[in-house]
């Protein structure tokens, strides 16, 4: 394990236990590679769980990270209610694809870690071109800085 993939290990720890509590005494994997598509992927299986983390993101700030793990652990939090025939339906249907980041987005501005989220989504404007930005937005479901701070809002006002 090298420094990267033990301050990614304390993250998740941390949120494991404060936010995403329905996924302790769960193992989760974290492998750190320069091979890895986009930002990170989550991998559930059944009693484990992967998260694979690009080497690039060693370059994000604390926050960023953070908004990064909030997301992928959103996911496998998420994946308790779904069954094998969603993730065949999620290979075939990109609707499907872009409805679970999006869901993704949602449950980690619902557990608290919206600020991190944006962090990671402010991030992702800076490394992204605006053609990639909107695929990302459009198609792939990930929520825009703007929807971000939109649905915080709409969460913590009173």
């Amino acid at each position: 394990m090298n420094k990267y993939t033990e301050k990614y290990r304390k993250i998740v720890d941390e949120f494991v236990k404060n936010y995403y509590p329905n996924l302790s005494g769960r193992t989760r994997i974290i492998l750190e590679d320069r091979f890895v598509k986009g930002s990170a992927f989550v991998l559930p299986a059944l009693f484990f769980s992967i998260i694979g983390v690009s080497t690039k993101v060693r370059d994000y700030s604390e926050d960023s990270v953070k908004g990064l793990f909030a997301h992928e652990l959103a996911h496998l939090d998420k994946n308790r209610d779904k069954n094998i025939f969603y993730f065949i339906r999620w290979v075939f249907d990109k609707k499907v694809r872009a409805d679970y980041e999006r869901d993704a987005d949602e449950h980690a501005i619902e557990v608290g870690l919206g600020e991190f989220l944006l962090a990671s989504a402010e991030t992702d404007v800076e490394i992204y071109s605006p053609e990639e930005m909107i695929k990302r937005h459009t198609i792939d479901g990930y929520m825009s800085p703007d929807e971000i701070r939109k649905e915080i809002g709409n969460r913590y006002s009173f």
